[in-house]
C-alpha cells in the first residue's frame, strides 16, 4: 500500500504512531476486520486551552463543527482547516480523518465571533459547518 502521511505523538503519554493511507487502499481492510477504536482520548485531539475568558471574544465556549460529504477531497478539507484554524498540518489530517470516517469533527473551540470566523473561512469550500455552544 502506499502512504499517504506518516506521523507521531509523544505527549506525556505512550508513543502514538499513525500511518494514512489512501481511503480506496484501505476500505478493503476495514470491511474484512472489525473496527476497534481506543477508549481514551489521543493527546494530539485535546483542546487547546485558552487563557482568556469564555465570555470574551477569544473565550472556549463555542466549537465548530464540520461535516463530511461526497464532493470535497482530502487535500481540500485539510487545507481550509490549516487556513481556517491556524492548525498544524499534523491536526488537520486527523481532524479530516474523523470528517471522512465518523461523518463529522470538531475542528475548532474558542469564542462565538472567532468560530463563526473559522466557519465563513471553511463554508467557501461548500462544506456543510456547524457552530455551536459547548
Amino acid at each position: 500500500m502506499q502512504k499517504v502521511h506518516e506521523f507521531s505523538c509523544s505527549k506525556g503519554e505512550p508513543d502514538l504512531h499513525f500511518t494514512l493511507f489512501p481511503p480506496h487502499q484501505v476500505a478493503p481492510l476495514l470491511n474484512a476486520a472489525p473496527t476497534v477504536l481506543p477508549r481514551r482520548p489521543s493527546p494530539a485531539l485535546k483542546p487547546i486551552e485558552e487563557e482568556q475568558d469564555s465570555s470574551s471574544v477569544g473565550g472556549s465556549g463555542w466549537v465548530v463543527v464540520v461535516y463530511n460529504n461526497e464532493v470535497n477531497t482530502w487535500d481540500q478539507v485539510v487545507g481550509i482547516l490549516m487556513k481556517a484554524t491556524a492548525c498544524t498540518e499534523e491536526e488537520a489530517d486527523i481532524e479530516t480523518w474523523e470528517i471522512d470516517r465518523l461523518g463529522k469533527s470538531v475542528v475548532h473551540h474558542g469564542g462565538e465571533e472567532m468560530c463563526q470566523k473559522a466557519a465563513s473561512i471553511i463554508r467557501t469550500i461548500g462544506i456543510q459547518v456547524e457552530v455551536m455552544e459547548a
